[in-house]
């Protein structure tokens, strides 16, 4: 097996999708039924498991091609379908943190419309939002963009193997998703901030507006800078050359956060007390 950078990065990338698949399980079995904030939250972690589960079968693939290279050369195309598949599932991740981000404004914001009127808006509708967001994406790329499958020998990412049709449109439409999940968590933070530093009545955070801002946080500096360096910086950057970089770097932002998300729920849940208020 010919050691290059691209398997060096999947092989870095395997531990933490089996982290994030493993503890986004236990975290799925700590959310209490009846918490309908966390419910979003829920879906996210199920996302998660998938994510993390196809991220290995992907990187996993890269590993066995190029150790049975000349026995699976006509196999290269599986590369393809793996990596777009773990696309899709991520885009649909994408598009639940912003509804969970836009949730959560909603409910600093205006608390008494939110409560109010939020049972007229049925949870179930977000999952399915979002995973026809992500599988729409095949219909782009087969349908709009006329790809025709042919990975280059060699290639270890989605980004090598699509034509310039997709990838101008995935790079609109990932950053429209970054864009509008930093907006909302900037309202969200600043929000949360005077509320808990500059108002009288001392106030805690809620579960719900913690989980949010560390998802945000992940998507920023593990979603969006990785793709934001490889724009700034695309005459010397080549995923043929470096490989699945942007999901490897996508699953160790999804490990930490599982991490993170899962010390907060073995933390004792915040009450309302006589001095402090939950927010």
């Amino acid at each position: 097996m010919n050691i290059t950078t691209p398997i060096i990065v999947s092989f870095i990338g395997l531990f933490p999708s089996v982290f994030t698949c493993v503890v986004n399980l236990f975290s799925l079995k700590k959310i209490d039924r009846k918490k309908n904030d966390l419910v979003l939250f829920k879906i996210r972690f199920f996302l998660d498991v998938v994510l993390g589960a196809s991220v290995v079968a992907h990187l996993g693939f890269v590993l066995i091609l190029a150790t049975f290279h000349e026995e699976l050369i006509p196999w290269k195309n599986v590369i393809l379908y793996l990596s777009l598949f773990s696309w899709n599932i991520g885009s649909a991740r994408s598009v639940t943190v912003l509804a969970i981000s836009v949730e959560r404004v909603v409910a600093v914001f205006a608390p008494i419309s939110y409560h109010n009127y939020r049972p007229y808006f049925p949870t179930f509708l977000i999952p399915i939002a979002a995973i026809s967001f992500g599988a729409s994406d095949i219909f782009i790329l087969f349908g709009i963009c006329e790809y025709e499958i042919d990975v280059p020998e060699g290639c270890a990412a989605l980004g090598c193997c699509i034509n310039a049709c997709f990838t101008k449109y995935y790079s609109i439409n990932k950053g429209i998703t970054y864009i509008s999940t930093f907006t909302f968590t900037l309202l969200l933070s600043t929000k949360l901030l005077y509320l808990k530093n500059y108002n009288a009545e001392k106030k805690s955070l809620s579960r719900a507006n913690i989980l949010t801002l560390i998802d945000a946080a992940n998507v920023i500096i593990f979603d969006f800078s990785p793709v934001l360096i490889s724009f700034l910086f695309q005459q010397w950057f080549s995923l043929q050359d470096f490989g699945p970089i942007g999901v490897v770097s996508k699953m160790w932002g999804c490990a930490t956060e599982a991490l993170l998300v899962f010390g907060t729920f073995r933390k004792p849940s915040g009450k309302k007390t006589s001095n402090v208020t939950v927010i």
